[in-house]
């Protein structure tokens, strides 16, 4: 273990981290245009959906939001781990990112395994913080897998289906602090007065931000969408939109959904809602039973802060033990 950086290390990590987001935020940046590029190459997505994907990740890692994570979250930790490994996903690419910046903010070194399936983004993320930051950068190494990789650190963060992380956690020695975030699926929930005539455009143009990136394979997208009361060809709209179609289903009263979500438990993860926000207060009791860790309005279930509790895992807390 090692000493949690200082406020004044950390407000340093923060500027250089916002400054590489604006790299990530111009599209006219010659290194996100390049990344743009092979990313198309790498992931199949579209240029849109990942330009989407990149806007929506990093308008979360300003500065000034991580300065705020970081003011609220690290001054009550002592200790971190010198180094950290990241096992990173290769469906969602940019997955990782909050874990990588949790990492270096605490002052690990911040080691990334790319997924064979998408080995682009993450030598691009580092190039662009170490052309903010050269001695920030060098806390960043981008590895290979071999199998004694995961015995050389004291904590390893891994993203993949439950089969990998089970397979991985075996791997890693006994004391091994193993944090894994594996399969999940959200919903968004559309009431009744989002549904009115003069309401269905705008709610259209929000679902298409959730369920046009990443072709619904991300943890946050929505994979079911419940219409209170009225007949799913309402939203017929959207498969114009998107390449992958969210399923829609018809409930009559939130008990019966309520029902069904439990069907889906312990992979919940996000709910996004369209509708009026007094709709959701009294839920909450049933939301936190059901295991959502987000709840947010559509439009914005693919833009979660830095202080979300990813599968009830906050990561600043579970690297810092003390």
């Amino acid at each position: 273990m090692i000493s949690v950086a200082s406020k004044t290390d950390v407000q340093r990590t923060a500027r250089s981290l916002g400054r590489a987001s604006r790299v990530w935020l111009d599209p006219a940046h010659p290194l996100r245009r390049e990344a743009v590029w092979a990313l198309q190459v790498s992931t199949g997505f579209t240029r849109s959906m990942i330009e989407r994907a990149l806007t929506a990740a990093f308008e979360e890692l300003t500065e000034d939001k991580i300065l705020k994570f970081s003011a609220e979250t690290l001054s009550a930790h002592s200790e971190a781990p010198r180094a950290v490994l990241h096992i990173l996903a290769g469906n969602v690419f940019t997955a990782w990112l909050p874990g990588a910046v949790t990492t270096l903010l605490l002052g690990s070194g911040c080691d990334l395994k790319p997924s064979a399936r998408e080995p682009v983004f993450a030598p691009f993320w580092k190039r662009s913080i170490e052309s903010a930051d050269a001695a920030l950068g060098e806390q960043i190494h981008i590895v290979r897998w071999h199998e004694d990789l995961l015995r050389r650190y004291p904590a390893v963060v891994a993203y993949g289906s439950d089969a990998t992380l089970t397979a991985l956690r075996a791997l890693a020695p006994p004391e091994t602090h193993f944090i894994g975030y594996g399969h999940k699926i959200s919903v968004a929930v559309l009431w009744k007065e989002a549904l009115a005539p003069e309401h269905v455009s705008d709610v259209l143009g929000r679902l298409e931000k959730d369920a046009a990136v990443f072709d619904l394979q991300g943890c946050l997208s929505p994979q079911i969408l419940y219409l209170d009361g009225e007949d799913p060809g309402l939203f017929e709209g959207l498969y114009s939109r998107v390449r992958v179609m969210p399923q829609m289903k018809r409930f009559e009263s939130w008990d019966i959904l309520k029902s069904e979500l439990e069907s889906f438990q312990p992979y919940l993860s996000a709910m996004g809602y369209a509708g009026p926000d007094a709709r959701m207060g009294p839920l909450q009791d049933d939301l936190d039973a059901l295991g959502f860790s987000r709840v947010c309005p559509v439009g914005e279930m693919q833009r979660p802060p830095l202080s979300w509790r990813n599968g009830g895992i906050l990561l600043a807390e579970a690297l810092a033990l003390r």
